[in-house]
């Protein structure tokens, strides 16, 4: 299996496990659940199928490119992120701290998961 499946299995995976804690949140403590949590997991899923082959393709013009691009990546979610969460809360206002902490939690996660993906990355640079 090539490095971009692998890696985008590993993404996939890891967003998804998050998709069933919420699945657990939404049947044991329904007060702090929110329509739009199962959006959470598919933003991340979509940003990593979208980040993930252009990590790759940077990855094979060299280890400085990579780097440049995996920073770039990073800005650029972190700041789709913090807009979504500010629209969030100026317009649906409906369980706010809830899809905060949620979303907050899931960058965490999906952030972790990325620095695992760039590490296998960078392993197959030095090869």
């Amino acid at each position: 299996m090539n490095s971009l499946m692998k890696n985008c299995l590993l993404l996939v995976l890891g967003i998804s496990i998050l998709g069933m804690i919420g699945a657990g949140v939404y049947t044991w403590f329904p007060q702090y659940y929110f329509p739009l949590y199962t959006a959470i997991p598919l933003y991340f899923i979509v940003i990593g199928v979208l980040t993930i082959p252009i990590l790759n393709k940077a990855m094979q013009m060299g280890h400085q490119k990579f780097q440049m691009a995996f920073m770039l990546s990073k800005a650029i979610k972190l700041f789709i992120t913090i807009l979504l969460c500010v629209l969030y809360v100026v317009f649906i206002k409906e369980n706010m701290v809830s899809f905060l902490l949620a979303l907050s939690l899931f960058y965490v996660a999906y952030t972790i998961l990325e620095v695992i993906i760039s590490i296998n990355i960078n392993k197959e640079l030095k090869k």
